[in-house]
């Protein structure tokens, strides 16, 4: 089994030319939003929901890949248009999770 870490980097091909702690960092921050939003306290061995490990992952190479790019909001160059969302990711995965109320047990 794949921490999710492992699946990140997976999911990036990484080969080692990236710094492993930008990664970890970029995992962090989504992992942070979602709990967040849904009210979970991580613990050693589950850092956030089962369900919004993929969501993650997706959220950590979304904004993996606007380094260099962060807040583009539009671009076109040789038949090629970029547009990103407004904040670090995009509003169709945070849409993905659903908050949990302040208080809800």
């Amino acid at each position: 089994m794949h921490t999710l870490l492992e699946k990140l980097q997976i999911r990036l091909r990484f080969d080692g030319s990236t710094d492993e702690a930008m990664l970890r960092a970029h995992l962090q921050m989504a992992l942070d939003v979602i709990n967040d939003k849904r009210q979970f306290t991580p613990t050693e061995t589950q850092l956030v929901e089962p369900q919004y490990e993929n969501i993650a992952i997706e959220m950590a190479v979304a904004s993996y890949n606007k380094i260099g790019a962060e807040g583009q909001v539009m671009h076109g160059e040789n038949g090629i248009n970029r547009q990103y969302e407004g904040g670090m990711y995009p509003s169709s995965l945070l849409g993905l999770i659903v908050p949990r109320p302040r208080g809800f047990k």
